[in-house]
C-alpha cells in the first residue's frame, strides 16, 4: 500500500498535468478563436468547427465565459440554421474568448454603476433598456422575455425606467455612449435604474 507522501505526490503530479492540460487548451481557444475573426466574418463551417472543438474539450474549460460561449454557439447551431443577425451576438463572445490570454475573463459588474440597493423590478408599464451581451440569451431572447412580462423594451437609456446590462460587460462600460448616458441621468436626479442580468433575470421567476 503505498505511503501517505507518495500518494500526495500523485495526487500533486496529476494536478500538475491538469493543469498543464488546461493551459494548452486556453491557448488553442484562443488561437481558434482569433482565427475565426481573421477575415472579420463568422463562416457557418467555422461556428460548426468552434462547436465541435468546444464540446470537446468543455471539461478543460472551467470558467464560466468560456461555458457561456459554448452554449450561445450551441444555441445558434440548435435549428440547424445560422441565421445572420445571429452572427453579431456570437461575434462578441467569440472576441471575448480571443483576448483571454490566460487569465482575462468576463467581468463580474461590480465595479459598475448600478443602482444601490438593488431596487425591486416591476415589469407591467416599464420600460426597459439592454446594453451590453447577456448569458440569458440573446437580446432579441431577452427583450422577448421582458414583453411576455409586462414591459417594453426602448433603444433610448433616457427613455427607460430601467438599464439592464448584460453579464459579460467590461468594467470600463461606463465610459461607452450608454454607460456616460447613464450615470450622467442618475446624476442628474432622473428616475433611471441600472440593474445587472442576474438581477433582471432573478425577477423574471
Amino acid at each position: 500500500m503505498p505511503s501517505n507522501d507518495r500518494r500526495d505526490e500523485t495526487v500533486r503530479g496529476g494536478m500538475f498535468v491538469q493543469s498543464q492540460a488546461i493551459d494548452a487548451a486556453y491557448s488553442q481557444l484562443i488561437g481558434l478563436c482569433r482565427g475565426v475573426l481573421a477575415d472579420g466574418h463568422l463562416a457557418d463551417s467555422e461556428i460548426v468547427a468552434l462547436d465541435q472543438w468546444l464540446s470537446t474539450h468543455r471539461h478543460l474549460l472551467p470558467q464560466c465565459s468560456e461555458i457561456h460561449l459554448a452554449e450561445r454557439v450551441r444555441e445558434v447551431l440548435e435549428d440547424g440554421v445560422i441565421e445572420d443577425h445571429e452572427r453579431p451576438d456570437l461575434r462578441q463572445f467569440v472576441e471575448q474568448a480571443a483576448e483571454i490570454e490566460g487569465t482575462e475573463r468576463f467581468d463580474a459588474p461590480t465595479t459598475l454603476p448600478l443602482t444601490r440597493q438593488e431596487p425591486q423590478i416591476e415589469f407591467v408599464g416599464r420600460r426597459f433598456c439592454l446594453t451590453g451581451t447577456f448569458v440569458n440569451g440573446s437580446r432579441k431572447v431577452v427583450a422577448g422575455d421582458i414583453t411576455k412580462a409586462g414591459g417594453a423594451v426602448t433603444d433610448s437609456v433616457g427613455r427607460a425606467d430601467y438599464l439592464v446590462i448584460g453579464a459579460c460587460v467590461s468594467g470600463a462600460w461606463k465610459f461607452t455612449t450608454h454607460g456616460q448616458e447613464a450615470v450622467a441621468l442618475v446624476e442628474a436626479g432622473r428616475p433611471v435604474r441600472i440593474v445587472c442580468e442576474a438581477h433582471w433575470h432573478s425577477s423574471l421567476t
